[in-house]
């Protein structure tokens, strides 16, 4: 129980940071240029897991997969 109750308070203390950032990144920026940013960020991440499931080392772990 500690060990779970450890890991959901650094779940949320991760979500508190980040928020606090995006809000103050909202205020200075706008809406729309951190909208975009986020988007760039969420399509960069998903780019790089893409690419490594077909060029590195996780395309070579899936064939080993029966």
């Amino acid at each position: 129980a500690t060990h779970y109750s450890f890991l959901a308070t650094l779940e949320v203390l991760g979500k508190l940071s980040f928020s606090a950032l995006a809000g103050g990144m909202v205020d200075t920026v706008g809406f729309p240029i951190a909208f975009i940013l986020f988007l760039f960020l969420t399509s960069s991440s998903a780019l790089h897991v893409w690419r490594a499931t077909e060029t590195g080392v996780l395309k070579e772990q899936l064939k080993e997969q029966p």
